[in-house]
């Protein structure tokens, strides 16, 4: 998609390619000198989206494994027209907000081609927006008690890369038009969650405020944990030999291809607790549990924006059987914490037993992201409720609203983009959201309540008759009660006071 009056730069690096020993190891800064030598002081091409980085399955059972390993690059999409030739005199006539935007998929599978921001610059111009590859699943989520130090490897280096390019962002963004001192971190389900975790997280901070969408409220293992995750998997790509540094290195010869045989194998048939690879406690970076780290004001104090989909849920069981999908997205629970959890809501009435299921793990799964917002409020916090689903769906899911910011563009299997077309009241909201939310904080870091009411015709169903139709999105500047950020719409309200208690005791 692109319009005239945007330019697009595609797959710049922002560190150097993790290949060979670098593999399961930190980013290092790119080594602009070897890229300038490299390419005899040419003009490096930045028209083509790079390859994506190796993807991990959407599902257990399912096949990914497609990619590059060398994908520790970024797209930057301004408005400008094209960008003049820059140096380190030049100077622009003015500098303008940038948002750092990360990609959703479960620390498991993802690709920023499929959630093109030209429209919202488009119509935005007043922006630089950079959106980050990092790396995935196996590849950057390894984990082994024995990586402590940092010798043999390192934990989370998917979320290091991360960090890698947001000093690049610092370091160059000015030569693209963006201000360096005004960078607002965005991130959808694992990228909301990657949000809460650089918040929370040990080293520089380089942003300043930050806007968090269905944030992924995946329980964090440790590296004991995931212990039994990387013996089956190294077992799987043949190097398991008993050794962690010798495992490593087999690993590290190991071809693609093995590597994400071995992965998709395991993430779909081990049997123990935590089956995926994804951000572990190291106690370097990530030092503690969020939810603790927040209650004993460990965290960044910026402004921010967080909120949920009416529907979504992401602890799901095929039956319907909500003690089990719990018990599975909350691997250490008991079962009495979990009955206590459910015994929560036992005095609401529910619409279908699907409301119910949906609530009940949503809350626990993604919704009560809100304590973020309570946590913020000493600086500025907004939370929003999405209830429009897609065109199609009875219910507004999780990431219904990625299909709406990026006109109808979204995630297909196998990765590649799926579009839909949009109707007229469908492309309004995208406008309210860019022009009254997003926007509003990015560029004057007061972002409008009680905005984007708009009335439409056509489907706009979300479960249970309190919520209104004609209302896609409102922000709501918070009203607190104990540790939380309420919403004021009645029933909502109520629920969430009583169960802030348990939620906290189970994230635990």
């Amino acid at each position: 998609m692109t319009y005239g009056d945007v330019t697009s730069y595609l797959g710049i690096l922002y560190a150097e390619p993790p290949l060979g020993d670098l593999r399961f190891r930190a980013p290092k800064p790119l080594n602009v000198a070897r890229v300038s030598m490299e390419t005899g002081g040419k003009v490096v091409d930045a028209t083509q989206y790079p390859n994506f980085r190796v993807q991990g399955p959407v599902f257990r059972g399912d096949r990914a494994g497609a990619g590059s390993e060398d994908c520790l690059k970024s797209t930057s999409t301004l408005l400008r027209g094209p960008m003049p030739a820059v140096t380190s005199t030049h100077t622009f006539r003015s500098l303008v907000p940038v948002l750092f935007y990360i990609h959703g998929g479960g620390y498991v599978f993802g690709n920023p081609a499929t959630l093109p921001y030209d429209p919202w610059v488009h119509q935005s111009p007043e922006v630089v927006i950079v959106s980050v590859y990092y790396r995935l699943a196996t590849f950057g989520f390894l984990s082994h008690p024995d990586f402590a130090d940092g010798t043999i490897a390192d934990h989370n280096v998917g979320f290091l890369d991360q960090v890698q390019a947001l000093k690049w962002v610092k370091q160059y963004i000015y030569y693209f038009g963006g201000d360096p001192e005004k960078i607002t971190v965005d991130g959808e389900s694992a990228g909301g969650s990657s949000v809460l975790l650089h918040l929370v997280s040990t080293g520089e901070k380089v942003f300043k405020q930050v806007i968090s969408q269905s944030l992924y409220r995946t329980p964090l293992p440790t590296p004991d944990q995931q212990k039994g995750l990387f013996d089956y998997f190294t077992s799987l790509a043949g190097c398991n030999t008993g050794n962690t540094t010798t495992t490593v290195v087999c690993l590290r010869q190991a071809s693609l291809s093995t590597l994400a045989i071995a992965q998709d194998t395991a993430m779909g048939t081990y049997s123990g607790a935590y089956y995926q690879f994804k951000v572990v406690l190291d106690g370097k970076v990530i030092t503690d549990y969020p939810d603790r780290l927040l209650l004993q004001g460990k965290y960044t104090q910026v402004p921010l924006i967080t909120g949920q989909i009416a529907n979504e849920t992401l602890a799901t069981n095929s039956a319907g059987d909500i003690f089990a999908a719990l018990h599975s997205y909350i691997p250490l629970a008991t079962d009495n914490d979990i009955q206590n959890w459910i015994n929560a809501y036992s005095s609401e009435v529910w619409s279908s037993q699907e409301e119910r299921f949906r609530t009940i793990t949503g809350d626990a799964s993604v919704r009560c992201s809100t304590i973020v917002a309570d946590a913020e409020k000493s600086v500025g916090a907004w939370t929003y409720k999405w209830v429009t689903p897609v065109p199609g769906s009875p219910f507004a899911e999780h990431a219904t609203e990625n299909w709406y910011q990026f006109l109808g563009w979204n995630l297909g299997a196998p990765f590649i983009l799926s579009t839909g077309k949009m109707w007229l009241g469908q492309r309004w909201y995208l406008t309210d959201l860019r022009v009254y939310d997003w926007w509003e904080l990015v560029s004057s870091w007061t972002p409008s309540a009680q905005k984007g009411e708009r009335e439409i015709t056509g489907t706009c169903l979300a479960l249970g008759a309190h919520h209104a139709a004609r209302s896609r999105m409102t922000l709501v500047v918070n009203t607190y009660i104990g540790s939380l950020a309420l919403w004021r719409d009645g029933r909502d309200f109520k629920l969430r006071v009583r169960r802030v208690g348990v939620w906290a005791w189970l994230s635990t």
